[in-house]
């Protein structure tokens, strides 16, 4: 699908929250060969990511939320929207980062899980990432969670 060419500001602001972000993770305060590190972290090509500094592209949903978990920050950020001030973005980020996380966890580890444990899982990502937890470390911290109930209900006498 063709992702659509944003307005000036909403780019200039994208390129310049990228930016900052990759130079801050990578510490790094030059913007020489940024592009390709950028490139290489989102997975893509450093013709994509030049585009992306033009304004003649926008990245994928997908390059976005992987740069914002590698980089610590929001996707709404990232992909240059408007963004209230406070730690966690609005309320309807956190909980689409929350439905992202558990959607991994519960396909993974629960495939033929109930109701009550899908929102189980919910709850504790969203726990989580109130505690300002990287999605990275909240996928890892329930995947482990997980692992270790279901293995704990298979050891469970049978009654």
């Amino acid at each position: 699908m063709p992702r659509h060419k944003p307005d000036t500001a909403t780019s200039e602001r994208m390129w310049s929250a990228l930016l900052h972000a990759a130079k801050r993770h990578h510490g790094v305060d030059k913007d020489f060969g940024m592009t390709t590190v950028i490139a290489k972290d989102a997975g893509v090509t450093k013709g994509s990511v030049s585009n992306w500094k033009t304004g003649r592209t926008f990245p994928s949903g997908e390059a976005i939320r992987r740069l914002a978990d590698l980089y610590g920050v929001s996707a709404q950020h990232l992909a240059g929207e408007d963004v209230p001030s406070g730690k966690f973005g609005p309320p309807d980020d956190l909980l689409r980062r929350a439905g992202d996380i558990t959607e991994l966890v519960v396909t993974e580890l629960l495939p033929n899980g109930t109701t009550d444990q899908f929102l189980g899982v919910m709850r504790r990502a969203h726990e989580l990432l109130l505690q300002g937890r990287p999605d990275s470390d909240v996928r890892g911290q329930l995947f482990l969670e997980v692992s270790r109930q279901k293995q704990k209900s298979r050891e469970a006498p049978d009654s």
